[in-house]
């Protein structure tokens, strides 16, 4: 297994580390003689926020050394492409958002300045991480005093959860920086009666709803603030400025939703699928799966596929949600002991010091970054403090009492899904809050050991609490995070480090689903048929109801030359999965193969094929090529001009999006449809349609500018339409595109 390993810089890191923590420590402890020596409030929180850039600035550099720089996670890799996408130009989108939009619209304006390398996103996430350390800063010292908000930005610039999750594409940091913005904003309802106040709240909690519709538990908390500290009347005209401000925001989302697609969602839709997944029979609490035949590597054609089954009938996204909501509800309705067993392991995993990711193995990434590896501070201890912090602010601040309630509210919120470590990120800066309160207090109190008692056994409860592993972890995250790294490994095409990591998956639980369909992937790329089909049929044997084991078995039987048993393999996947691409392509190829089948069987099979696939562009291209091969032209004419015409599949609900080759991208939808012009100029040559070749070859080349047949292609129809000088400048452009020897190539074939 290769491991990471720098020691040399991993001991000078973690002494710079220590002798950081050192200082800081000392600053701390000196932080009243240092303030009556002369010392600003200023220059407290500009050491803060350089330490915390500078923290930031050496995780990058190590971290950008390191193969897992580039091995996205699935929400990451969907977020890039998504942001790609926007880039480009698609700037509306096509059907009801999946997931809120404002992360991606911000990372997609960056990536149309400055190009879209992970170094763009990831310096955004430090910006974003830096903005979260000032507003720390600045709740503490407006919440309790300037001492706390030094000590809680601190915490915050040095805690090792909240450095990783910054660099990691994901929406969550700015979720966090958004709702402390919001809330900050908010705690000024308890000094002043401006109107502007509630109106300018409601638009920060708007941002944060459109960041992660989450939010929207804290707006129903807020809303009722006003009714607390200002009465009935008054109280409620402060409301309703607020969610008006809330609405101004969130209403453009609905407005598009129903103008896109139809379909009334007010920001995204994922909402119903998350909620089953997080209270099912299968369900775990911790982990984004659903129930077998799914398991981990579910999508959204799947659950959309399930709920139209069911019901019957096309559905918008929003009545897929609505169906996955009905469905959960009715679920816990019939088994109300297990939804609360589940509900109160997922409170507890919300307290507990355990960092938890459904793609990475964080302990073992943390052990091999010196900065994350030997950093003493956790969540166990933030708790602990944190709830002492809470216990002695509770009757003397009541923005810290309603703020604290808030903050359970939004944990008890949370658990009616699945918890993440990146789902708690939100919370964090509230919590270190309280604890840099909790810890100041008990500095204060280091010479009356009277008033130490109960600060120091609520820290040892808390800690304790948080510490002990009072529920064991699913054995699947182990594996989950192997097969990830596996996977980054196989699409890279490094395939002899891809098997050894697939191979530890299957030591780790040889059963686990996909285990031994990717070591037979890999052994078949290696060139190992015979190993590969003993893994396919391993597949098979632990787990009949998936497609994906069926269909790899049918790839391997039609490249032995075995059609009739690839075909019936297909057949099995499709059964499963009928939208299966890569089944219906394989079905496809397999009974062109066939000389048993005939045409007209070949051109129903493909018909019904590009029907389940919503014309998928790469199944009717190669549809209709092999229809050329059978002297099928006029069809695969028609195929061809199908294949010519199709759009992209929305990418707010593109499967491919999610994996790391995207294969929808706009760049290799651009080269299919470019292949299927190129095709059909190509027939139009058969059959000596020279305008036809002509019209189809240049949009080739408009479409994929690099593609050298469509200019032999061009070439020739302006030669044999008495076009000389227009078919010798098209010549003299492709040598000089792709050489003279390119060229002869492309001509021989």
């Amino acid at each position: 297994m290769q491991t990471y390993d720098r020691h040399g810089l991993w001991r000078s890191y973690s002494a710079f580390f220590f002798k950081v923590y050192g200082l800081a420590s000392l600053y701390i402890r000196d932080m009243d003689q240092t303030q009556k020596a002369g010392w600003s409030k200023r220059s407290g929180l500009l050491a803060v926020m350089g330490l915390a850039l500078l923290v930031r600035l050496i995780y990058l550099w190590v971290y950008q050394g390191m193969p897992d720089w580039t091995m996205l996670t699935v929400d990451n890799f969907y977020h890039h492409h998504w942001a790609q996408v926007i880039a480009g130009g698609e700037v509306i989108g096509d059907t009801t958002y999946f997931r809120a939009p404002l992360y991606i619209w911000c990372l997609s304006f960056l990536y149309a300045v400055f190009g879209d390398g992970l170094w763009v996103g990831r310096l955004f996430g430090l910006a974003i991480g830096l903005g979260s350390v000032y507003m720390t800063y600045r709740i503490g010292r407006r919440l309790v005093s300037p001492t706390v908000g030094i000590v809680a930005g601190l915490i915050h610039a040095l805690f090792p959860i909240a450095i990783y999750f910054e660099s990691e594409l994901l929406l969550d940091p700015l979720f966090t920086l958004l709702l402390q913005f919001a809330v900050y904003r908010s705690l000024g309802w308890w000094q002043s009666k401006g109107i502007w106040l509630f109106v300018s709240s409601g638009l920060l909690f708007g941002l944060a709803s459109i960041c992660r519709p989450t939010a929207l538990v804290w707006v129903v908390v807020f809303a009722l603030l006003p009714l607390v500290l200002y009465g009935w009347r008054s109280g409620m005209r402060r409301a309703a400025l607020f969610l008006g401000g809330v609405l101004l925001v969130i209403a453009p989302i609905t407005i598009r939703n129903i103008a896109v697609a139809g379909d009334p969602v007010m920001i995204a839709s994922q909402a119903g699928v998350n909620f089953y997944i997080g209270n099912n029979d299968s369900a775990d609490g911790l982990t984004a799966s659903l129930p077998e035949p799914l398991g981990h590597n579910w999508r959204i054609a799947d659950v959309v596929y399930i709920a139209e089954k069911e019901l019957g009938r096309e559905l918008t996204p929003g009545e897929v949600s609505g169906y996955w909501n009905g469905h959960t509800l009715e679920w816990i309705w019939r088994n109300p002991g297990k939804f609360t067993a589940l509900y109160l392991k997922k409170i507890y995993f919300s307290f507990s010091n355990r960092e938890i990711s459904n793609n990475r193995d964080l302990p073992l990434f943390f052990s091999r970054v010196a900065l994350l590896k030997y950093n003493p501070l956790g969540f166990g201890v933030v708790f602990g403090f944190g709830l002492v912090g809470a216990f002695l602010l509770w009757r003397q601040n009541s923005a810290a009492r309603w703020l604290a309630v808030t903050v359970l509210l939004a944990v008890l919120a949370g658990a009616l899904f699945f918890f993440s470590s990146r789902f708690r990120l939100p919370i964090l800066p509230w919590f270190f809050v309280f604890a840099a309160a909790g810890g100041v207090s008990i500095w204060n109190r280091r010479g009356n050991m009277a008033k130490l008692v109960t600060p120091i056994a609520v820290l040892l409860i808390g800690g304790l609490f948080s510490y002990t592993p009072l529920v064991a972890l699913p054995s699947s995250s182990l594996v989950q995070s192997a097969l990830v790294r596996g996977s980054h490994y196989y699409a890279a095409g490094h395939y002899e480090l891809a098997r050894e990591w697939y191979t530890a998956a299957r030591d780790a639980d040889e059963t686990f689903p996909e285990v031994n369909l990717d070591l037979g992937t890999t052994f078949l790329r290696l060139g190992e048929a015979d190993s590969a089909r003993y893994f396919f049929e391993r597949e098979l044997a632990f787990h009949p109801d998936r497609a994906a084991g069926y269909a790899n078995l049918a790839s391997l039987y039609l490249v032995d030359g075995d059609p009739s048993r690839a075909r019936q393999y297909a057949s099995e996947a499709l059964a499963r999965r009928p939208y299966d691409v890569m089944a219906a392509r394989i079905m496809i190829r397999a009974s062109a193969a066939d000389s048993t089948v005939s045409n007209g069987d070949l051109l129903t099979l493909i018909h019904e094929m590009a029907a389940q696939t919503d014309n998928d562009i790469f199944l009717l291209n190669d549809a209709a090529g092999l229809l050329v091969t059978r002297g099928m032209m006029s069809p695969a004419d028609s195929i061809f001009a199908v294949a010519d015409s199709v759009s992209p599949p929305p990418i707010e609900m593109d499967d491919t999006a999610f994996d790391r080759e995207f294969r929808n991208s706009r760049e290799n939808w651009r080269r299919a449809r470019a292949e299927s012009a190129f095709q059909r100029g190509y027939l139009a040559g058969l059959r000596d349609d020279l305008q036809a070749v002509i019209e189809y070859s240049q949009k080739a080349i408009t479409l994929d500018s690099t593609k050298a047949e469509a200019y032999i292609n061009l070439a020739g129809g302006y030669f044999r339409s008495g076009r000389q000088s227009a078919a010798d400048s098209v010549m003299t452009d492709a040598k000089r595109r792709f050489g003279r020897d390119a060229l002869n190539r492309f001509m021989l074939r």
